[in-house]
């Protein structure tokens, strides 16, 4: 996320990462991030115009989510 909240100061609308880093990096609000499984989907795009599907992060619904189903269940925490 570091990295996204730069981009976006820096006057960047957007970047290309690994899939795995996509999601928190969307969460920066103006800033278009594109998740890429491979290399390849990333030369598709620059040399043949292939298109990239900007990943998304709704924090509202992540947060219900995650108080629907926890990771962590304190109360079953033996004490």
């Amino acid at each position: 996320m570091p990295i996204a909240i730069k981009a976006k100061e820096e006057g960047f609308k957007g970047f290309i990462l690994p899939d795995e880093n996509a999601k928190e990096a969307a969460i920066v609000e103006g800033l278009m991030v594109y998740g890429v499984e491979h290399i390849m989907d990333v030369i598709n795009f620059f040399d043949k115009n292939k298109t990239l599907t900007p990943t998304h992060f709704d924090i509202k619904k992540e947060f219900e989510s995650a108080l629907l189903t926890p990771e962590f269940d304190f109360a079953d925490v033996k004490g």
